[in-house]
């Protein structure tokens, strides 16, 4: 809230709108107030567009998009969403780019688009590969993402791999939680493959890195 007051006193609109999208961001992940999350994040993108500041109205999309569902807005905030990834990859703004895609593979997960969002994926893969920065955290959740898309299409095999590959970045970054977190999910599809041996093997390992 105070980047807004600061906005309004300098009479500073963007700054105004980058406020708002903060601040609906924040309440978002809190989980709570989904509402006031909805309706800052709105006011901020539309406020951008009133000053011709697409890149500010795009950003806002990375946000809105990991809440439409909730204000059943997922039509036409997926379309705005398509237009800003497109942006962001004509203007080489290839961070944000990425960081749009797996909110947007989270989305479409979540509705059954698969394939929609495998195809995000293989894209957002091809992008992270020339990054320098960021690039093993993008992985990370990109190749989780997909192995959560695999594992509910039902090919268990393609779901570990990429669920391995998520481990790996998780282990290389030092996120031990997030290494059990995936452990967890590749032993629940080990169970369902019935090799329960596996999965037993993986618990172990999850209650011995937890030591």
């Amino acid at each position: 809230e105070a980047i807004i007051r600061i906005g309004e006193k300098r009479g500073d609109d963007n700054q105004k709108a980058f406020g708002y999208m903060v601040l609906g961001d924040s309440i978002a992940i809190s989980g709570n107030r989904l509402d006031k999350a909805w309706e800052m994040q709105q006011k901020g993108a539309a406020l951008f567009l009133e000053n011709g500041n697409i890149l500010g109205w795009a950003k806002t999309t990375i946000g809105r998009v990991g809440i439409c569902i909730e204000k059943d807005a997922v039509e036409d905030t997926f379309a705005q969403a398509a237009t800003a990834l497109e942006f962001f990859k004509r203007y080489h703004h290839l961070d944000l780019f990425v960081r749009l895609s797996y909110n947007m593979m989270r989305l479409l997960n979540e509705i059954g688009q698969f394939d929609d969002a495998l195809d995000i994926f293989h894209a957002a893969f091809a992008v992270t590969e020339t990054l320098e920065e960021n690039r093993e955290m993008h992985l990370l959740i990109l190749y989780n993402n997909a192995g959560i898309t695999y594992w509910q299409k039902g090919e268990f095999n393609k779901a570990c791999d990429c669920l391995y590959h998520a481990k790996d970045m998780a282990a290389l970054l030092n996120k031990g939680e997030s290494v059990n977190i995936i452990l967890t999910n590749i032993a629940y599809i080990e169970s369902m493959r019935g090799n329960y041996n596996k999965a037993l093997d993986l618990a172990h390992g999850i209650i011995d890195n937890s030591k």
